[in-house]
């Protein structure tokens, strides 16, 4: 590429990183016929995204631009980020192994320890004496590479994900890159919108009569797109019909911390399964969070 040269030229590592980011950036105006020559298939697919999307073209909301647009199709925590990096510029970590390989790939200890202790009181383990267990912690880059790694490693290409809707859209192309299929299944708001067993069971049929297989119950609790808590007993309920039936549970809880008071509190499904659930069935209970919500940090 013609555009490699600026990045090796570079004198720093930031600079090296901003001009690899031109690299990048320039590459990818290129049009289609020419990344197809370089890009998978799939890749080429997945940066084609119609510019319409990305570039609105009326401008944002501003004080000095009143009329400008409100964008409601990203889910971004603008009151955080300030008083979240003011305390991490002050947080020290003597800890050298942090910024190495010596404990393997799945996050460091101390870290581990860190979101553990975090988690257990965001979810009021400590109330049940039923604290989160560091070594059941796996750190990853992200909510989405989570998940693609949870569809890795339960599902085989081909498979199936049962999915209350409406539901987040994101879901489906997270999935799609392991070869899953998200199959949605509806519910309304006089169930919580939490689908009844007996729609959970129906869907899933439906999968199995067309020859694929139905492996995970994926939830998003909070919910997004709908902004809701699903209730503890519609939430127990799906839980409980899935591990039943040889599945597993995998929730998205990237909002828990971000709950506002309500009549209906946030249950998490890790504490549901530890007060509902046998040791065995635990261990089909998986949960997904994120710093890009509670803590600003996409």
């Amino acid at each position: 590429m013609e555009y490699l040269p600026k990045a090796q030229q570079a004198s720093t590592p930031l600079a090296w990183c901003q001009a690899a980011v031109s690299c990048l950036r320039a590459f990818l105006s290129q049009n289609p016929d020419e990344q197809q020559e370089t890009l998978s298939k799939r890749a080429v697919k997945s940066v084609s995204v119609p510019k319409k999307s990305l570039n609105p073209s009326i401008p944002p909301w501003s004080p000095d631009n009143p009329r400008g647009s409100i964008k409601l199709t990203l889910a971004c925590n603008h009151l955080a980020p300030t008083s979240f990096h003011e305390r991490l510029i002050q947080a020290k970590y003597p800890y050298v192994s942090v910024n190495s390989y010596t404990e393997g790939g799945g996050g460091a200890g101390v870290l581990k320890q860190g979101v553990a202790h975090f988690l257990t009181r965001l979810y009021k383990l400590d109330r049940i004496n039923k604290p989160i267990d560091p070594s059941w912690i796996r750190i990853t880059p992200g909510a989405t590479g989570t998940l693609e790694y949870m569809a890795f490693g339960l599902s085989d290409p081909g498979d199936t994900c049962l999915v209350p809707a409406p539901l987040y859209g994101g879901f489906a192309s997270d999935v799609k890159r392991m070869g899953l299929e998200v199959v949605p299944v509806l519910a309304d708001a006089d169930t919580g919108f939490v689908p009844p067993t007996k729609v959970l069971t129906k869907a899933r049929q439906s999968v199995w009569m067309q020859g694929k297989k139905c492996n995970i119950l994926l939830l998003c609790n909070p919910c997004n797109p709908l902004g809701l808590v699903f209730a503890r007993d519609g939430l127990a309920s799906m839980m409980k019909w899935a591990v039943n039936n040889g599945m597993h549970v995998v929730s998205d809880e990237i909002y828990a911390g971000t709950c506002h008071t309500s009549t209906l509190p946030f249950n998490s499904v890790w504490k549901i399964a530890q007060e509902d659930l046998n040791e065995q069935q635990q261990q089909r209970v998986h949960l997904i969070t994120s710093l890009s919500k509670d803590f600003a940090c996409p």
